[in-house]
Formats: structure tokens, C-alpha cells, sequence
């Protein structure tokens, strides 16, 4: 499962990006920051997009 700036700390289940500025990041890290910010936005993108179909606004909590 992937969180973001905001689940710091969830523990070993969720996988949450490294911290710190971008230039006191390694390579490795900068990189793991990278990817996980792109499936990140796809998901992002695919929540919008369920949420924007009228069929299931009546579902939405």
C-alpha cells in the first residue's frame, strides 16, 4: 500500500516516500520517491474519475 507526506510513521505495511530535501536524498532514494509518485498519480487520477461519474455520486458517503 502506498501513503503519502501524511501517513509518516504507519509502519511496515504502508510505504511512504523518504524524507528530507531532494538534494540530501540519495540517487536510490530520489528515485524510489520518483516511482512511487507516479502509480501515486494514477491512482490520484482514477479516484477523480470515479468520483466524477454520476452513477456513483449517489454512492459516495
Amino acid at each position: 500500500m502506498l501513503g503519502d507526506e501524511g501517513c509518516r510513521g504507519a509502519g511496515g505495511t504502508v510505504r511512504t516516500p523518504c524524507w528530507g530535501g531532494w538534494e540530501t536524498l540519495s540517487i536510490g532514494q530520489q528515485a524510489v520517491n520518483r516511482s512511487d509518485a507516479k502509480i501515486r498519480t494514477f491512482v490520484e487520477q482514477a479516484m477523480a474519475t470515479l468520483k466524477s461519474w454520476r452513477l456513483l455520486r449517489k454512492l459516495r458517503c
